[in-house]
């Protein structure tokens, strides 16, 4: 049997949608398909950075709108947080194509364009040292976070220096730094096959539309409709807007 991402959400976050039957059989999958293995873990990963993030993005949202009330907020689970997410994505790019039925590759570029979350070293997992690169990455501070990524360059093994060189190209795409961005991209893509790989060809897609490369990003979409992973939905959509 193959295992959709469809499959993987519902065994994530709703798995009594599933008979134990398929629980059973798609975690003996798990166990004899390292890519299966490899997405799931990926898919977990997603949804603690995306609870951390959008939990302290929602914060600082409620303090901007009304800075003179004392606000209390409370933290989504996991099922929410996905959910209220998704379904604000899902407007806000229902709205630029219901509106502006041709759009520009700026425009493209902005409606799906997101900084990944940090799923490596989440503060809430990890020691709370201010001066590490992720921890500088969550904060927002590039280009210091670009700096430290390239001291643990130096001395990490080459199976390690994916994960440097992924975060520090979305460092370069956050400063508008695009020629860094797709070389670290790049190297990426020609290290072994893991965790970062779909992702950076999808953010190398974007840099592509940015630079109004059309083409090339085409080329790197076209390969993650074929990926079976969670990018392949968005990979098509954003296809089908070119």
């Amino acid at each position: 049997m193959e295992y959709d991402q469809h499959f993987i959400d519902n065994y994530l976050r709703q798995k009594h949608l599933l008979t134990s039957e398929e629980i059973a059989s798609f975690e003996a999958h798990v166990k004899e398909n390292k890519a299966l293995a490899e997405e799931l873990r990926l898919q977990e990963d997603l949804i603690l950075g995306i609870n951390h993030f959008f939990d302290k993005e929602l914060k600082e949202k409620l303090k901007e709108a009304n800075p003179s009330t004392s606000l209390k907020v409370f933290s989504l689970n996991q099922n929410q947080t996905i959910a209220v997410a998704a379904s604000l994505v899902l407007l806000i790019v229902a709205g630029f194509f219901l509106f502006k039925p041709s759009l520009s590759s700026e425009q493209l570029y902005l409606s799906y364009y997101q900084a990944y979350p940090n799923i490596v070293e989440p503060a809430e997992r990890g020691q709370e040292n201010i001066q590490d690169a992720y921890a500088l990455y969550e904060k927002g501070d590039y280009a210091k976070a670009i700096e430290k990524f390239e001291s643990q360059l130096a001395n990490s093994q080459p199976t390690e220096k994916a994960p440097l060189h992924f975060y520090m190209a979305i460092s370069a795409m956050e400063l508008n730094d695009l020629p860094s961005a797709e070389e670290n991209l790049l190297k990426v893509l020609e290290s072994e096959k893991g965790r970062f790989t779909n992702p950076a060809r999808w953010y190398l897609a974007l840099l592509y539309l940015r630079n109004n490369n059309t083409e090339k990003a085409e080329e790197e979409l076209k390969i993650l409709q074929g990926s079976n992973s969670s990018y392949a939905q968005k990979a098509t959509d954003l296809f089908e807007a070119l």
